[in-house]
């Protein structure tokens, strides 16, 4: 499979995920990160803000991917990296801001190390997949 179908699903799983996160009642306010039951928090606004911001920055990774299969422009490229780049910058400063203003840094620390357990996991399966006639011929 291409890789770039790849990228653009894990941007689609992105999107959704973000979408869940923001919209879902698991924010401590009675309500999603932008309802107007938790709004009233500056925090919450600003976190819902940031992340909301990631979320459209993913839509566009997304679209300049596509744009890349299809035209194969160099500028598609850089595009969908420097909007993937902002995407995660945008999304750590919400995750920062709300944990910093919540004080629970714990589940922060944990879901950054499941994230690069989870990212060393598939570059690892992505290698084997890609040199699996080495393994072959090292165990024939």
């Amino acid at each position: 499979m291409d890789p770039m179908i790849t990228n653009i699903i894990i941007a689609c799983l992105s999107v959704f995920i973000f979408g869940v996160a923001i919209g879902v009642d698991g924010w401590g306010c009675g309500g999603s990160i932008l309802s107007e039951s938790c709004i009233f928090s500056k925090s919450n606004e600003v976190t819902g803000a940031l992340l909301l911001t990631a979320t459209i920055l993913v839509i566009l990774c997304a679209i300049f991917m596509i744009l890349l299969m299809l035209m194969d422009e160099i500028w598609a490229y850089l595009a969908s990296c420097a909007t993937a780049v902002m995407a995660v910058i945008c999304s750590f400063a919400g995750i920062v801001h709300h944990i910093d203003t919540q004080e629970f840094w714990s589940p922060f620390l944990s879901t950054v190390a499941f994230s690069f357990t989870l990212i060393l996991s598939i570059h690892l399966i992505a290698d084997i997949i890609t040199h699996r006639h080495q393994i072959l011929h090292a165990f024939s």
